[in-house]
Formats: structure tokens, sequence, C-alpha cells
């Protein structure tokens, strides 16, 4: 496993832990979910957990914002974060805050 993959698994845990300790979602819509990204990574599309939870309608937008926010207070490199966000706002623009 290179750099960017373990950083990249260490955000999904990150992040599926947070959506749970929120209340956002469950343990089992966070196993949905990464069973989903490794199908679409075998496929060859890369898409980013949060993403996936929004689709399935798991979290919304404004939780998952809230995710990304408090994600973003933890950590210093953050383009993960500001990635998922710029998916966010492009899909949901009237639903996302500054």
């Amino acid at each position: 496993m290179n750099n960017v993959e373990a950083r990249t698994m260490n955000y999904r845990e990150l992040f599926g832990q947070i959506a749970v300790r929120k209340g956002y979602c469950s343990r089992g819509h966070i196993r949905k979910a990464l069973c989903r990204q490794r199908s679409l990574r075998r496929q060859g599309h890369n898409m980013l957990i949060g993403m996936i939870l929004l689709d399935q309608g798991a979290v919304d937008s404004t939780q998952l914002i809230d995710i990304l926010r408090f994600i973003h207070a933890m950590r210093t490199d953050s383009s993960q974060s500001t990635r998922l966000r710029s998916a966010v706002m492009a899909r949901y623009p009237q639903q996302v805050e500054s």
C-alpha cells in the first residue's frame, strides 16, 4: 500500500467513524458504502465515501458538510475534504452553505 492509499484509507475510516459518532448514519451504512466504493474501483471509478453515502441517502448534504468541517479542523492537509466539498457544491449548490 502506497502513501496515497494509506491516507485514503485513514480518511475513509475517519469519515465513517465521525458519521456514526454524530448519529448521521449507522455502521451498516458505512459498510454498504465501502462495498459500493470497492465495486466502483474495480470498474475503474473513484468515488469518495462521503459522496456514496450522500447518493445512498445515508447522509444529507448538511451532515456531509458538517463532517468535512470537522475533519478539516482536525487535519492540516485538507485536500480530500476540499475535493469532496467541491463535488457536493457542484451537485447540490442550493443546499451547501459557505
